[in-house]
């Protein structure tokens, strides 16, 4: 059986990225490409999520609601 670990190994230079990248979200210090790209993925989720709701009747199965 494949064991799937929602906690990946990550390299020191890695998380150091990771959290770079956290930091520059938070503070709006991104570029308008990053603006962008991040306004673009979540327009996408918002409408994955419509979709999802639509297809079981308005109800979300995964929360129980």
């Amino acid at each position: 059986m494949i064991r799937n670990s929602s906690f990946p190994k990550m390299t020191k230079r890695e998380i150091k990225d990771f959290r770079s990248n956290i930091c520059d979200v938070i503070t709006g210090n991104m570029s308008k490409e990053d603006v962008v790209r991040f306004k673009k993925q979540s327009e996408q989720v918002d409408a994955t999520y419509e979709e999802f709701l639509k297809s079981n009747n308005g109800k979300n199965p995964i929360l129980g609601i």
